[in-house]
């Protein structure tokens, strides 16, 4: 779906000529510039949290100086109709006109549906699509309803979608097809079909525009919607970039391998190619046109920025986005609207692929070596499972010494000790029983015994919901929680049951998770703070290994005096010694906060749908924000710390491959080496990570990264 004329965190685009264009995409944090100073904002698509209030801010400073108070659902799209009145459209099935100081002139009422795109016609008149399969053509100056157009051939909910005008010529999309169509007799002159589902299209000039589906452009005439040219593209959906003078730029990727970026210059009229180039990369987002027409600079979405010359398309210079200030950050995003500036630090990017870094691939699952219990040796060498032996190899893996499970018990026993600790910490019951076991000089059997009793405890099965989580005690115990009934356990020292330490102690867990103080005690968060949590009848605190605390993913105790809480659309720190809130550190607009981790001797980082946070450990001064162009952001289900940085990936349902690793400040490592999205990364060492794939119906992608040399 198309919002004519809205673009994110960035001036409104012209088509011809361009001086700058996104790609469209609605469904995220919407921005449009009204003049130099001020900017709309807004934010649609958050099934968390509706924002139905846009915003106009002081581009310099961030300051909201008004807020626009009206609709009553989802702001799908804003224009700006002269330089005093706005336009705003919204899932309340209602337009409204506003002054620049947020007071609404008028509501324009009729729609029987959301309100999905919006065309100015010119001549004081605009157009608006519904999901009541409608188009209504307004008047402005008086604010009516001139005429109500629907198609026959109209599908069962089949939205229509406005592109573009000329004249009394105006071109509608809907699924499969788009027509073009007189705006004030409802006549339809042309119908083109696709095998596209919403297919695209945009004027190209007076006398032309543009379909863009089924791996071509088509140029079509406003007079009569008759064909001009195809330009056939083949290997993706195409991405049209600019045109001027019979030139059209185009930018696709193919969606086979997902990292094989191609550029085409094309002479539109008659459909020949002038020039071609590939690189290895994500898909562009942007560009912009220096002024003399010789060279364009593409921004791609693993945030570099290119250089080409025209009309050869060769790429003459590669740099990483250059950052601006909004509210106090660093902001770094592939599609930054002053894409020529130079001011502020740039992001030091390193982009790597399988072609550009050294990756070694396990194309058959026999041959492929254990994603978890693979890792290093405190000397550095590499440590791949494999499923009948073990290899301990340098960094080159030109050779490597294989070795059976007893003859690596032997040589390492520490490596298999953290690997025991690993599974422990994970909840693992037999290597908790073992591990309660020695340390209580108990069978083994009688732990494990202890621990299948516990899962059959009363208080678990008088709820349905309740869950029970292990966890290994700093003592060698055995700990088990039960947020959702607010119930610890503790192994007994004859290991042979548990006690209960607590029932129905909210106090005790933080959104469903133990408060846990650095030494591994267990601690009940008050209004005066965090106390220590007892066992029940005696003085003794209740305490876990501390590396537990990995697994906490809502609260974070840092130091002697501070917790930090996960909460709403940001991040809590408290000091524990009074319960007092010191600060808040704002996840962005509006938008939930998704979590949180803290680097080794860095800082600290937020993220949401839409970006990740930074804040520095000790002022909590903000620091960066790097924006996503995804649109789910950086997602959550590939987020871990990798010691100093922070790895992540935007995860499943995303159609994204690209793995990145940043330092909180001004240096991203993106990857690229799947061809679906990433389903975990496994830190070897410091730069020495392991990457699969999510697509396991595949049989999915496995890679050994080596890139300390290209780490930023």
């Amino acid at each position: 779906m198309t919002i004519t004329d809205t673009v994110i965190g960035a001036a409104a685009t012209s088509w011809y000529p361009v001086t700058f264009t996104l790609v469209h995409r609605p469904d995220i944090v919407m921005s449009l510039q009204v003049n130099e100073h001020l900017r709309m904002v807004w934010n649609w698509g958050n099934f968390l949290q509706e924002d139905t209030k846009p915003r106009i801010i002081d581009t310099k400073t961030g300051e909201t100086l008004c807020v626009l108070d009206g609709h009553s659902d989802y702001v799908r799209g804003c224009r700006l109709l002269d330089d005093k009145t706005l336009l705003t459209w919204s899932n309340d099935q209602t337009l409204r006109l506003w002054r620049l100081d947020g007071t609404c002139v008028a509501v324009l009422e009729g729609h029987e549906g959301y309100i999905s795109s919006v065309l100015d016609l010119g001549g004081n008149r605009i157009a608006s699509s519904s999901g009541d399969g409608s188009v209504r053509i307004w008047s402005v100056p008086d604010c009516t309803c001139l005429k109500r157009l629907v198609w026959d051939a109209n599908a069962a909910n089949d939205t229509p979608t406005l592109f573009c005008a000329q004249g009394d010529r105006m071109v509608v999309g809907f699924d499969q097809r788009i027509l073009l169509a007189n705006p004030l007799s409802g006549e339809a002159l042309s119908e083109t079909r696709t095998s596209q589902h919403f297919p695209h299209a945009q004027a190209y000039d007076d006398a032309h525009f543009m379909i863009v589906a089924d791996d071509c452009i088509e140029l079509l005439r406003w007079n009569d919607g008759e064909s001009v040219s195809i330009l056939q593209v083949d290997d993706g959906w195409p991405q049209i970039l600019c045109g001027a003078e019979d030139q059209l730029l185009t930018a696709s990727v193919d969606r086979t391998s997902k990292h094989r970026l191609s550029f085409r210059l094309w002479r539109c009229l008659t459909g020949d190619l002038l020039a071609s180039a590939e690189i290895s990369g994500a898909e562009a987002l942007s560009l912009a046109f220096d002024r003399t027409g010789e060279r364009v600079e593409v921004c791609t979405k693993d945030y570099r920025r290119l250089t080409l010359a025209l009309p050869s398309l060769q790429v003459i210079k590669k740099t990483g986005v250059k950052s601006m200030k909004a509210e106090g950050f660093d902001v770094f995003a592939p599609d930054l609207r002053r894409i020529d500036a130079d001011k502020g630090k740039s992001l030091n990017i390193s982009w790597l692929d399988r072609r550009s870094a050294h990756a070694v691939d396990f194309p058959e699952r026999e041959e492929r070596p254990d994603f978890w219990e693979s890792g290093a040796l405190a000397d550095g060498r590499l440590v791949l499972k494999f499923p009948d032996q073990w290899r301990i190899c340098e960094d080159s893996m030109k050779e490597y010494e294989a070795l059976s499970d007893a003859h690596m018990s032997a040589a390492h026993p520490d490596y298999l000790q953290s690997l025991d600790l690993h599974l422990r910490l994970n909840g693992d019951a037999q290597a908790l029983a073992a591990f309660a076991a020695r340390a209580r000089g108990v069978s083994t059997k009688a732990v494990s015994g202890a621990i299948a009793s516990l899962h059959e405890d009363e208080l678990l099965k008088a709820s349905e919901r309740a869950g029970l989580l292990l966890a290994p005690g700093r003592d060698g115990s055995v700990i088990g929680f039960a947020p959702l009934i607010g119930a610890i356990w503790r192994l007994r020292q004859e290991g042979d049951g548990f006690d209960l330490i607590c029932h129905d102690d909210a106090q005790a867990f933080i959104h469903g998770e133990p408060v846990i103080a650095p030494d591994g005690v267990l601690h009940r968060w008050t209004e005066e703070g965090a106390r220590p949590l007892t066992a029940s009848g005696g003085d003794a605190v209740v305490a876990v290994q501390p590396e537990f605390r990995s697994r906490t993913t809502s609260s974070r105790w840092r130091g002697k005096s501070e917790l930090l809480v996960r909460s709403g659309t940001g991040l809590c720190v408290f000091d524990v010694t009074t319960g007092r809130k010191m600060t808040f550190l704002d996840g962005g607009h509006g938008m939930g906060n998704w979590g949180f981790r803290e680097l080794a001797g860095g800082p600290v980082i937020t993220w949401s749908r839409l970006s990740l946070r930074s804040w520095d450990p000790v002022s909590y001064a903000p620091l960066v924000e790097l924006q996503d162009p995804e649109d789910w952001g950086p997602g959550y289900e590939v987020v871990k710390t990798a010691g100093d940085r922070l790895a992540f990936s935007p995860g499943l349902h995303t159609h994204d491959n690209r793995i990145m690793l940043w330092d909180g400040r001004h240096n991203l490592t993106v990857y690229g080496g799947h061809s679906t999205e990433i389903g975990g990364i496994c830190m070897l060492k410091p730069g020495v990570f392991l990457s699969k794939s999510a697509d396991a119906w595949r049989g999915g992608e496995l890679h050994l990264w080596y890139c300390q040399k290209n780490l930023a």
